[in-house]
This record gives C-alpha cells, sequence and structure tokens, in this order.
C-alpha cells in the first residue's frame, strides 16, 4: 500500500513539474515573439492602418496568472476612434490580439489572481470604468459602471447648484442593469482577497525592451 501510494505521489510531482517546464519554456518563446513584435517598424493597428513602433509604448504582465504574460501596447497617434490601446495573447506560436480598447479607454490595473483587467477612461462627459475577464485566447466583460452628462427636455446639461454638470450613473453586470448596492456587492466578491497591480508603460525602445521583456526569461 505504501510503495502504491509513494508511487502516486511520485506520479503527481511529475505531472506538476511538466506543467511548469511547459509553462516556463511557453512563457519565454511568449516574451521573445513580443520582442520581435515590437521591433517590427510598424505595426497593423487597425485595418489597413499601421503606425510606427517607435511612437507606441508598453508593458508585460501576466494578468490570469497562467503563466504567460500578455501584452499591453499602446499608441497615442492613433484616431481615438480606433482606440489607443491594444492588449495581446501568445497562442499556437503566434502574437494575436485579445483585446481593442473602447475610445479613450485604458488598461489601468489588474488582478491576477482573479484574472480581471480593470480599464477605465471617457469623454465628453462620459466615463467608465469596466471589468475584464482575461482568458486565455479572449477578454470577456463581466461589468461595467458608467456616468454621462444629464440632459433636460431642449438636449442643454443640467448643472448642479456648484455649476458642474449632473451625472446619470449606470451599474451593468453581466449585461444586466442592478442598483448600485448589488454592483457593489457582486465586484467586492469578485475581487476578494486579490491585490492589484497597475499597468505601467514605458516607451517602446530596445533598452526598455531589454529591462522588461527579459525579466520574465530570467526568472
Amino acid at each position: 500500500m505504501k510503495k502504491i501510494f509513494k508511487m502516486f505521489v511520485l506520479l503527481i510531482m511529475l505531472m506538476i513539474s511538466g506543467h511548469n517546464c511547459y509553462a516556463a519554456s511557453t512563457e519565454t518563446k511568449a516574451v521573445k515573439a513580443y520582442d520581435r513584435f515590437l521591433s517590427k517598424r510598424v505595426i497593423e493597428w487597425s485595418k489597413g492602418t499601421f503606425y510606427k513602433t517607435s511612437d507606441m509604448s508598453f508593458d508585460c504582465k501576466d494578468m490570469n496568472h497562467d503563466g504567460i504574460p500578455e501584452l499591453v501596447v499602446e499608441c497615442t497617434e492613433a484616431a481615438g476612434a480606433e482606440g489607443f490601446q491594444r492588449i495581446y495573447t501568445y497562442f499556437n506560436g503566434k502574437v494575436k490580439k485579445l483585446w481593442i480598447s473602447g475610445n479613450c479607454i485604458y488598461a489601468d490595473k489588474y488582478y491576477s489572481k482573479k484574472s480581471i483587467l480593470v480599464a477605465k477612461g471617457g469623454r465628453m462627459g462620459d466615463y467608465y470604468i469596466d471589468y475584464y475577464k482575461v482568458y486565455r485566447r479572449k477578454m470577456v466583460l463581466v461589468a461595467r459602471y458608467a456616468e454621462g452628462d444629464r440632459y433636460d427636455k431642449k438636449g442643454n446639461i443640467i448643472l448642479k447648484n456648484d455649476n458642474t454638470p449632473a451625472k446619470d450613473k449606470y451599474y451593468n453586470w453581466k449585461n444586466k442593469e442592478v442598483s448600485k448596492k448589488i454592483f457593489q456587492k457582486k465586484i467586492k466578491n469578485l475581487l476578494k482577497n486579490a491585490k492589484f497591480q497597475k499597468i505601467k508603460l514605458v516607451n517602446n525602445t530596445e533598452i526598455n525592451r531589454n529591462k522588461l521583456l527579459r525579466l520574465f526569461c530570467d526568472e
């Protein structure tokens, strides 16, 4: 019986070791692919539209705790309607687009333990905070807080006593509008016992790529 138990434990250890080696190997391949990707002269940002990589900034983070980092890229030269940010993943030996930011929406922070990315931003009186679940091959919008200027029947912005615009606020959980109380409770449970890390973009230079990307290879 003891012999069988020892063999079982050994098998489990070999399986864990094999998984860790695979993850480490894929991680190295991923960051090398990201290095080559960012080293290109231009990147196709949207269909038929290219921008210089020298005008871009980036960060590399493992947002979903699977051992394979994701690549955040920002291009301020892009048109607002295109979105200023992209998130890429490494899958089947290729760098693939995982997320396209909305107009003036930016990746802000992530909770790796919970595989949650928080993006925020807005324009023309509107403001959003989005919560995404980060999977290996896709990102899914889980929740959104939104606020916008309040208008009267004539289309004029309603002002408060302090002369700032009054706001309408919306709370959305899995494509359903909910109350503020329910929204806050669900977000609290979603992020329970998890710590966040900020997205910290750096200019896309060879020096920064050597510093940031190759940290993963040295781990």
